[in-house]
């Protein structure tokens, strides 16, 4: 069996590479970025409370606005979610005035969906409390380590989303 492990490393990217090293990094960076989120998410349920926005429907009113406009279809394949709970999902927020059901102006049978000024407000509310408790955590972190960290997101966010190029939005999975 070929163990590099205990072999040392001349170039530091080929010891990146090694499968069970990048493996082990992998699940760390996992669990550490699940982490930011939930406790992002825990650090901000005052004004998720307030906007009686839960995690399922921040998702999608952030996707729908992202992709304004979208239809339900799109929407679906992009979720993961099955068609019942995405229509409860969408009819809430349709309801509480977050999003908009609008016919296609090119075509009349289609329905898309818009955000309102009020979804967008909403959600620009939570984006910058979100951001304003990251930000009081990176203020206690090295300014190098922050755009070390930075540019290594950004370049597997790109590789990420060169894998799901031409997977109809990167987003072929069955619903669970």
């Amino acid at each position: 069996m070929n163990d590099n492990r205990n072999k040392p490393a001349t170039d530091k990217r080929l010891a990146a590479t090694d499968v069970s090293d990048t493996g082990e990094s992998a699940d760390r960076l996992d669990r550490l970025l699940r982490g930011v989120h939930y406790n992002l998410i825990r650090l901000s349920r005052h004004e998720l409370r307030e906007l009686k926005m839960t995690p399922p429907r921040y998702h999608v009113l952030s996707h729908v606005l992202r992709n304004d406009p979208i239809d339900m279809g799109t929407l679906h394949r992009a979720m993961h979610v099955t068609r019942s709970t995405l229509t409860s999902l969408v009819d809430s927020l349709v309801d509480d005035g977050l999003l908009a059901r609008e016919r296609d102006s090119d075509d009349r049978r289609r329905v898309v969906l818009r955000g309102t000024e009020h979804g967008v407000s909403a959600l620009e509310t939570l984006r910058r409390v979100r951001c304003e408790h990251l930000a009081v955590a990176l203020g206690t972190v090295d300014a190098n380590c922050i755009k070390t960290t930075e540019k290594t997101l950004e370049s597997v966010v790109s590789l990420l989303e060169q894998k799901n190029e031409g997977e109809l939005d990167g987003c072929n999975a069955p619903p669970v």
